[in-house]
């Protein structure tokens, strides 16, 4: 076994570790913060932490020329392994929301394992909602939603079933995991035309530099799956690709929190895999990547090379063995976009 002098060094075999997928998505990056929209305003801020005399750094999105008081506020978390210092890779997304709504987005760092384990990425997570409601001179307080991507998205889904449906209104999470403890499931499809799959020893590394052992998985700040159902909010949208392994995960909770009589909402995007929307490759990832976002943000649902059908159809064929290759691409109940519409487009 090869001996890290550092954990600089031991982040570097990481990255060396996963190779092209890493470099794809750091040059896709790149341009998509090159191209901030003039429209858009986004500075650099410092929010307090739970411990004295340490901030966390935020990139904070705006529209320009908005009218003075509290707007609706958007907290996003990127996606990282809960290793890798990805701040600024979701940059297109957060000008994307910012345009698009008249919110502001708040795109929010947090520590790393493994000079950082857990809990220290979920506590910088919940002082960022701590710090919003601090701040009632500049965010409207009856409209705060959070997300994220991948870690980031997991770590979204848990802090709203902490603080709860009075404090966060709505979550969001594309490609999150709810359930990190759950054995690994194979995706609907091996093939994808964007993005890239996690191998299962590279998931171990992850999990092996932030939670430390005897941590279980199994915790409710770590797998949300594991939190009572009646602390999250009534709305809840889901994303991922059909070549994501978290695939599976994302569409048992949807299941999950519909029954429970929330307006969640599963995006399942047809061949493209983990980090689609940062590893760009063609056009055809472009839209999809486009699709996902208008969704997230809107209550028109596009059409994704398939049919739009109610949830408890898309439940039946799944439990007639149809799963994972049922003809359409986004479950849903009856009443879950209107809900989530409005409470998006509130200004």
């Amino acid at each position: 076994m090869q001996a890290y002098t550092s954990v600089e060094n031991l982040k570097k075999c990481l990255l060396l570790t996963m190779k092209a997928p890493i470099r794809l998505a750091s040059g896709d990056i790149r341009t998509e913060m090159a191209t901030l929209p003039e429209t858009i305003d986004r500075k650099e801020i410092a929010a307090e932490s739970r411990e004295t005399g340490r901030s966390i750094k935020v990139h904070m999105y705006q529209k320009k020329g908005q009218s003075p008081g509290p707007k609706p506020v958007h907290l996003n978390w990127h996606g990282s392994g809960y290793v890798v210092n990805n701040l600024g890779t979701d940059s297109s997304f957060c000008s994307y929301i910012a345009l698009s709504t008249s919110r502001i987005v708040l795109d929010c760092d947090y520590r790393k394992a493994p000079q950082h384990p857990f809990p220290a990425g979920i506590h910088d997570v919940l002082d960022m909602i701590a710090y919003v409601y601090k701040h009632p001179e500049q965010f409207d307080l009856s409209a705060v939603t959070i997300g994220g991507f991948s870690a980031g998205g997991s770590m979204a889904l848990c802090a709203a079933a902490i603080s709860g449906p009075e404090i966060v209104h709505g979550v969001a999470a594309i490609y999150g995991n709810p359930d990190l403890a759950g054995p690994s499931q194979d995706p609907p499809s091996s093939e994808f035309d964007g993005g890239y799959q996690i191998s299962p020893g590279i998931l171990k590394f992850f999990y092996d530099c932030v939670f430390v052992p005897p941590q279980s998985l199994a915790d409710e700040h770590i797998s949300s799956k594991y939190a009572p159902i009646d602390r999250f909010p009534k709305n809840v949208f889901l994303a991922c690709g059909e070549a994501d392994g978290v695939h599976a995960n994302n569409f048992d909770f949807t299941k999950r929190l519909t029954e429970a009589g929330k307006d969640a909402v599963f995006m399942s995007i047809e061949r493209e895999a983990h980090g689609f929307d940062k590893n760009v490759k063609n056009d055809v990832t472009r839209e999809r990547k486009n699709r996902a976002y208008e969704v997230f943000t809107s209550g028109e649902i596009p059409r994704l090379e398939g049919d739009v059908i109610g949830l408890e159809t898309a439940l039946s064929l799944a439990l007639s063995g149809a799963r994972y290759y049922i003809p359409f691409r986004i479950w849903r109940n009856k009443i879950a976009f209107e809900s989530w519409n409005e409470n998006w487009q509130r200004r």
